[in-house]
């Protein structure tokens, strides 16, 4: 019985993103995507359960008619929130983002210990 060796795992998802397989990472990218998608869809099919069952034949209508566009609109923001986080990530990552660094500190005349009197000259 011999054990195959295991890679360590990796510390930290910034070592991950070097180490791992590409289609590994895509792959994990993808189902978290297509999760967020699939939760839109539960969201007009139970929509449209409870209008049938309690509202009536127009309404359902209105549901079916507005089904779609709900659908496109949650597609759209969760592909701009993906796009929007990878941009910042990336500007963080430059430097070029986030706040600005703090100005570094200057004594104030009024702050600290009190300078040497100058010189007597005689």
């Amino acid at each position: 019985m011999t054990s195959r060796p295991t890679a360590p795992a990796p510390a930290d998802h910034t070592t991950r993103l070097g180490t791992e397989p590409v289609g590994r990472l895509l792959w994990r990218a993808c189902t978290q995507t297509t999760a967020a998608v699939g939760v839109y869809g539960v969201y007009a099919l139970t929509n449209a359960w409870f209008v049938g069952h309690g509202v009536g034949d127009t309404a359902m209508a209105a549901v079916n008619l507005a089904a779609p566009l709900l659908l496109l609109l949650g597609a759209v923001s969760t592909t701009v929130g993906a796009g929007g986080a990878s941009l910042i990530s990336r500007a963080w990552a430059r430097g070029t983002g986030g706040p600005p660094p703090a100005p570094p500190a200057t004594p104030s005349p009024c702050s600290g210990p009190a300078p040497p009197p100058p010189p007597c000259s005689a």
